[in-house]
């Protein structure tokens, strides 16, 4: 990320972090900027869509696998969103690593048209999608995650 930054720095970009979106501004129902807690505005379309999106990509996961009894944790920040599958939910209990859970779970989302990386630190799929997707991509994300973890989990 650091390295990210300072390249678009060099070209003339912004980084504002922890601040207070308070409103998201739109023209023709797309989105064109936000409005900060001190009242200043800042157009930039695509990293507001990743504000935006990357909220409801959390939220509509959430809602989509939270009751599924082999998730323990949907976590996520802006664009970044990460499930984690456990054997038992009551005791947080984790899968045997020679189950591969992780790895099985992101190959069958391939076959739904859907990359996402199966993360090394346990079973865990982690998603990391560009920062114009839309909310419709969004949909097909979670419904291809839900898809998928019926598939190797039940």
């Amino acid at each position: 990320v650091h390295n990210l930054q300072r390249a678009a720095e060099a070209h003339g970009a912004e980084f504002r972090f922890r601040e207070e979106v308070e409103e998201i501004r739109r023209r023709h129902g797309r989105v064109v900027g936000i409005g900060l807690a001190g009242g200043e505005t800042m157009d930039a379309p695509v990293v507001v869509n990743a504000a935006e999106v990357g909220a409801y990509l959390n939220a509509t996961m959430k809602d989509a696998l939270a009751d599924h009894p082999k998730v323990g944790d949907i976590r996520g920040e802006g664009l970044l969103c990460a499930v984690e599958y456990v054997e038992d939910k009551a005791n947080t209990s984790f899968f045997d690593p020679a189950r591969k859970i992780g790895p099985a779970i992101s190959a069958e989302m391939l076959k739904r048209g859907v990359i996402a990386r199966a993360m090394p630190q346990g079973d865990i799929t982690g998603f990391a999608p560009p920062f114009c997707i839309t909310r419709a991509e969004v949909d097909t994300v979670v419904s291809a995650t839900a898809d998928a973890i019926r598939s190797v989990l039940g």
